[in-house]
């Protein structure tokens, strides 16, 4: 299922800073989810909401994460690595792209980048 992608304001006046690695890498996963969705991409994609009990704010993450429909994807910055998971068919890597996720509208917005462990989510700003 293919999917529609847009920059929301504040990453798409942080794209054009970027460099071309992490461009290359953000690229691919737009290309991909505009051809196939979000299915059979080479990292691991999840919505942010499943947060692990351990974290002390993860009610507060839950509930922000579901009410914006924040997703994240791990996108090979600044490498691919397996999964520790063996069964696992994606990889991982360091740093993960943050973006909205609209099912109905078949929509993706991506709205920020960074490192995955622990990662911040968006602030409301970047949603825009």
């Amino acid at each position: 299922m293919s999917l529609t992608v847009s920059l929301s304001v504040y990453f798409g006046n942080l794209y054009d800073k970027l460099p071309e690695r992490d461009l290359d890498q953000i690229d691919a996963f737009w290309t991909h989810c505009e051809d196939h969705g979000l299915s059979g991409w080479q990292g691991k994609i999840k919505p942010s909401w499943i947060v692990p009990d351990h974290y002390p704010d993860a009610a507060i993450r839950r509930a922000d994460a579901k009410a914006n429909k924040y997703w994240h994807a791990h996108i090979g910055i600044p490498t691919w690595k397996p999964s520790k998971n063996p069964n696992a068919t994606y990889e991982v890597s360091d740093w993960v792209l943050h973006f909205t996720y609209n099912e109905s509208a078949r929509h993706v917005k991506l709205v920020d980048y960074g490192d995955h462990d622990p990662f911040t989510l968006p602030a409301a700003h970047k949603l825009v």
